[in-house]
Order: C-alpha cells, then structure tokens, then sequence
C-alpha cells in the first residue's frame, strides 16, 4: 500500500512539474489514452487530488481517446493501432482479455 501512495503521489508530481503533451497514463485503476493529447487541466485536477485515471471526465477526450478501467470487460478501442502499442495495454492488463 505505501509504495502504491509513493507511486501515485510521485506520478502526480510529474504531471504538476510537467508541460509535455501527454498521450498516456496507466495506473492501478486503468489506462487512460489520447493521441491528441489528455486535457491537461482535468489531467490536473487530478493529479492535485491525488485520485488514479478511473476518476478522469471521459467527456474531455478526443473521440479517439479512451479510458478503460481494470473493471471494464470486452472493450473495443477505438484506434488501438494508432494510440498506445497494444502491449502497453496488455501490459496494464496482463490477466484480462480486454483487447481483442
């Protein structure tokens, strides 16, 4: 559980310190993915809060940005050969069938 708050919090403080496009973020909770670029503020918000990717507003994705959570069952991606390699996710994911 400690290393799990380190991860995140040290994470957070990347994103904060950061004005990069980012195009990706996998956590505990899921994988959050945009080739556009994830909305930097709501990316923000978040991190301040300290709260994983489940929590991110999916309305401020691009439409072929795409949040899945570790929950979520038979998802079909909308641009898995353009967004995130699919090992990526399948690396998120290493017990799911998630991508087909």
């Amino acid at each position: 559980m400690l290393g799990e708050l380190i991860g995140a919090s040290s994470r957070a403080d990347e994103i904060l310190l950061s004005s990069d496009k980012t195009i990706a973020v996998i956590d505990g909770s899921g994988v959050l993915a945009d080739p556009a670029g994830i909305n930097r503020k709501e990316l923000v918000r978040l991190a301040k809060l300290r709260v994983p990717v489940e929590h991110f507003d999916k309305s401020k994705l691009s439409k072929d940005g795409y949040l899945v959570r570790v929950e979520d069952q038979d998802v079909k991606l909308p641009c898995m050969s353009s967004c995130v390699h699919p090992r990526v996710v399948n690396d998120a994911f290493p017990f799911s069938q998630l991508v087909r």
